[in-house]
């Protein structure tokens, strides 16, 4: 089971950073076959991580920011969309109430 969230687009020309998730549980016991897989996404198609991110591994811990850092295709332009596909694989432990932000370099933080 997938789900995809639009966080929404971007103010200006700016460098992707990282998404960071905070949720109301934690998981524990994933792995390779009972996991949560994140993708990212501007413009719908184009990836910023170079490989799905998953909890296999890297437990997510109930109220602490989950971080996961973006590593290509990192230069956005004005008005790019961000999405983060959200892909349940087996049967890993429920998530509730999360929350997802976006992190990114604008021009004033480059110069």
């Amino acid at each position: 089971m997938s789900k995809t969230y639009r966080l929404g687009s971007i103010p200006e020309e700016a460098v992707a950073e990282q998404i960071t998730l905070d949720s109301d549980t934690g998981t524990a016991g994933s792995d390779a076959l009972n996991h949560w897989q994140f993708e990212v996404f501007a413009n719908g198609s184009t990836a910023l991580l170079s490989a799905p991110h998953t909890t296999d591994g890297a437990e997510i811990v109930a109220n602490t920011a989950y971080v996961i850092p973006l590593d290509q295709n990192l230069d956005l332009a004005e008005d790019d969309v961000i999405s983060v596909e959200v892909t349940k694989v087996g049967n890993p432990t429920p998530l509730a109430g999360a929350t997802v932000t976006f992190g990114f370099a604008g021009p004033a933080d480059l110069a």
